[in-house]
């Protein structure tokens, strides 16, 4: 198993004291280790490097209890005259809100991905899925919302995949272990392998029925 720099991510030579791309001294504990952010923008915008599954859950669980207290008070602003026909604004306001949050959830999935020694295409595909719940508010359709219940289907399976996956040992090509293990080998995580089998076996069973139920409904 290869050993990666902690700092750039880069493939290091058996034996190495110096990183040959940064130049960064491998025997220096301080320098090796991880790093948290040290300020809001690199919590909410950073891409780069490792976010162990402790963050990852606190961070998002956050994020939603503060849209849960905006949508609250959104509510309570309304006056039984807007039951029916809620403001313009308010609507705007808070797909602003939900939009925005979809920025640093991304941006902490990719990074709990590089945890695992992934790149961030799973992250894309949930931040798809967080745009079509934004924005099928905003279309009209009779009865239920196949692209609704699919987006909130995949999100959820995305979002349970990220939260319980084992991080790489060790440092791995994406930085330093955020948990300062040392690295024993590749071992099979075996926990996310059968989630992921059975979300994909899942999201097959629902893609059948909506087929059949839109072929039942074409007759």
């Amino acid at each position: 198993m290869a050993n990666f720099c902690s700092n750039c991510g880069s493939p290091l030579a058996d034996g190495a004291n110096y990183c040959n791309n940064c130049g960064i001294n491998l025997t220096d504990p301080d320098a090796t280790a991880y790093k948290e952010d040290a300020t809001w923008a690199a919590m909410l915008l950073m891409t780069n490097g490792r976010l162990n599954r402790l963050r990852y859950i606190k961070r998002t669980i956050t994020m939603s209890i503060i849209q849960g207290m905006v949508l609250l008070a959104a509510g309570l602003m309304l006056t039984e005259e807007h039951s029916a026909n809620v403001p313009p604004e308010l609507v705007y306001l808070t797909t602003f809100i939900a939009l925005l949050s979809l920025i640093p959830e991304y941006c902490w999935s990719v990074r709990r991905l590089h945890d695992m020694d992934k790149g961030g295409f799973i992250a894309f595909g949930e931040f798809v899925c967080g745009l079509v719940l934004v924005f099928g508010n905003y279309t009209m359709a009779d009865g239920d919302r196949p692209d609704q219940l699919a987006a909130t289907l995949i999100g959820a399976f995305i979002y349970i995949y990220l939260a319980i996956s084992f991080g790489t040992r060790g440092a791995n090509k994406y930085g330093a272990d955020p948990l300062g293990r040392i690295a024993d080998g590749k071992r099979v995580n075996w926990t996310a392998r059968t989630l992921s089998l059975s979300a994909g076996l899942l999201l097959l069973i629902f893609l059948l029925a909506l087929r059949q139920g839109l072929a039942s409904q074409s007759l």
